[in-house]
């Protein structure tokens, strides 16, 4: 087995053979349209651990000649995250039936091992000098940041005064 990764990494295949009850359970899946699941624990050393599945058409199956294509996608940990599982066959031949006999599966299995992602840059980014000189500043009040606006205020409140008191003299008070 090839590996790109520098793990070890180890399978132990059994050579499975169906019995004829196998076969015949086979049969029926396949007249029935339904597909041929396979199934193992994630961690297969923790028997509480849950189920990773795959399933193909259960008459590929048989038009592959009981020839199945196994990849386990495996974690860091070896933990099992998914299957892929084929069979060498495309189609479905038309009113198949399976010889009476028991028959051996052959199965070829390849792990692909989970690669870690790249490395963040461990390193700050530079700041510009605008940052840095920001950054040494104490915080400012309230009257420090917004004084400009405070003023505008004051300067327009002023502007739009009421009537100028030189022209007339005192107001005029309410008439008796």
């Amino acid at each position: 087995m090839n590996s790109k990764s520098k793990r070890l990494v180890s399978v132990h295949v059994e050579q499975s053979e169906f019995s004829v009850a196998q076969v015949a359970q086979l049969q029926q899946l396949i007249d029935s349209g339904k597909t041929y699941r396979i199934r193992t624990r994630s961690d297969v050393n923790d028997p509480a651990s849950k189920y990773v599945m795959s399933s193909v058409p259960a008459c590929l199956l048989a038009a592959a000649k009981f020839h199945e294509i196994l990849r386990v996608h495996v974690d860091q940990h070896g933990h099992i995250r998914g299957i892929w599982y084929q069979t060498l066959a495309t189609g479905c031949p038309p009113g198949g039936s399976l010889p009476k006999k028991a028959t051996k599966l052959v199965t070829s299995v390849s792990v692909d091992m989970e690669s870690k992602g790249p490395k963040l840059a461990v390193e700050p980014k530079p700041k510009s000098p605008e940052e840095e000189v920001a950054a040494k500043q104490p915080p400012q009040s309230f009257m420090q940041k917004y004084w400009m606006y405070m003023l505008g205020g004051v300067v327009l409140l002023s502007l739009m005064g009421g009537e100028d008191d030189s022209k007339g003299g005192a107001r005029p008070g309410p008439k008796k």
